[in-house]
């Protein structure tokens, strides 16, 4: 557990949390690419969407890279997919992992 200060009552109190052991260190883009073809072969266009969804909040963007730039300039399809994820996050599911029921 952890603590956790309850803004409402202003008392602390010990909260479950979570941590995450990557077994598998490759980059999430890069290992999502890595893991679908494992099963299916993906586009060009395709594997660098995958690979640049998260956009600047990719480690290697901030980081310095720039290749994420010359990526959306070839791949429309990239520059879609990062679009539709911030959308997902932001917009749809207000930055929680449920999709709100319509």
């Amino acid at each position: 557990t952890r603590n956790y200060k309850n803004e409402k009552t202003g008392v602390w109190e010990k909260r479950p949390y979570y941590t995450i052991e990557d077994s598998f260190p490759y980059g999430h883009g890069e290992k999502s690419v890595f893991l679908i073809e494992r099963f299916m072969r993906l586009k060009t266009s395709e594997a660098v969407a995958i690979r640049w969804h998260m956009g600047g909040f990719d480690d290697a963007v901030k980081g310095g890279c720039y290749s994420i730039s010359r990526a959306y300039e070839k791949y429309p399809l990239a520059v879609k997919l990062h679009l539709s994820d911030l959308e997902s996050t932001y917009l749809r599911e207000k930055g929680t992992s449920e999709v709100p029921h319509r």
